[in-house]
This record gives structure tokens, sequence and C-alpha cells, in this order.
């Protein structure tokens, strides 16, 4: 059929060209998004929200592409994590977690409690979303600071960095997610990348908190 002069092939492209001249529009949503965000003059999801418009309206993307990206899988995973996230909160069961954690910390010297915070919070939230992690383990982290008399602000930091560095599972974070079912990739790429990727940021952070803050 192809060697056939008389025959002349049809069909819809798949892959479409890049809209280069409309790439600006994107930047500039992009940049719009983190700075509102960053100045607190908008709350994040508000201003995706409005940048996907602009996008839309603006024809970078048309509505074809755009739900083309939603992937339904993902979407259930993030859903069900978030289900089984609340399961553990209400059953008591991170409440536990933490209290097993809180003996342990009490009487160390400040460099131990911001590493023991921090990976706690790490291993926490390699399960759970990083804002269940912080709103549990915040109140625990400021009753330990002044228990010992020790500045909370370095402990804290720790805590919230440490609550959104997890690399180790595609489950922890709803990015690692998107970028798991993206990348085609298996859990068990999470855990060989992952884990050694948390312990150099987690060390490396906890080094600079002791050093600057403490």
């Amino acid at each position: 059929m192809r060697d056939n002069p008389h025959l002349i092939g049809a069909d819809l492209a798949k892959v479409r060209a890049f809209r280069r001249r409309k790439a600006w529009i994107a930047i500039l949503c992009m940049i719009g998004v983190v700075t509102l965000a960053a100045f607190d003059i908008m709350s994040i999801g508000v201003a995706a929200i409005i940048a996907i418009g602009i996008i839309l309206v603006t024809r970078c993307i048309d509505s074809e592409e755009a739900w083309g990206t939603i992937d339904g899988d993902v979407l259930i995973l993030i859903f069900a994590m978030l289900a089984v996230g609340l399961a553990l909160e209400q059953s008591g069961a991170v409440a536990m977690m933490v209290g097993w954690v809180k003996p342990l910390l009490a009487g160390q010297p400040a460099w131990v409690l911001v590493f023991g915070i921090y990976f706690f919070a790490l291993i926490l939230s390699e399960l759970l979303s990083n804002n269940a992690v912080a709103a549990l383990m915040t109140p625990v982290t400021l009753a330990i600071a002044s228990e010992l008399g020790v500045d909370s602000r370095p402990l804290v930091i720790a805590l919230m960095i440490g609550a959104s560095a997890c690399f180790a599972t595609p489950i922890g974070y709803q990015t690692n997610t998107i970028v798991y079912a993206a990348g085609d990739y298996r859990f068990v790429d999470f855990v060989k990348i992952g884990v050694p990727l948390n312990i150099i940021t987690g060390v490396s952070t906890c080094f600079a908190i002791v050093f600057f803050m403490t």
C-alpha cells in the first residue's frame, strides 16, 4: 500500500508543534503564581487556577491537551493516600508514634534534637502528607523546646524541612506521585535513589541549622 503511487495515505498527526510565540505567557504565569504565593498576596491554589485560566484563554494549550494530561490512576492514588493519612490521624496511630519519640528526645543536647526531629518528621512524611506531619509534630516540638529551655526555632525549621523533603516513596508527596506515573518508574526506583538523597539532604540541612542557629 505504501508503494502504490495511486494511493494517498492520510492520517491526523498526534504530535502538535510547539507554540513558541506563546511561551512567554506560560513563563509569566508561572512567575506570577510563585510571586503571589511568596509575598502572601494570594494562596498558591487560587493563583494556580487563575494562571491555568489565562493559559487556556490565550491558547497556550487547548482543552483537549489539558484533559489529556490528567492521569486518573495518579488522582486515585493521591486521594487514597489522603484517606489513609486521615485514618492514621483519627485512629491516634500517629499521635502514639509521636509519644514514643518524645521521651527519647527529652534531655538531649540541641544538635541531637535537631537531627531527631528532622529524621522522625522525614519518616512520617514518607507515609503522610507534609501538612499532617507538621500539624501533628509542631506542638510536641514546641513542648520539648520549652521543657529543655532551648530555642524552638531551629527545631521547628528542622521539622518543616524534614516534613517536606521526602524522596524515598512515590506516595509521600503529590509531586512524587505525578513524577512516578509520568516517568514510568517503579516503587523501588524511588527507594534506591530517594534513601541516599534523604540522608544527604537531611545531614546537610541539620548541620546547617546547628551551625547557624544554635
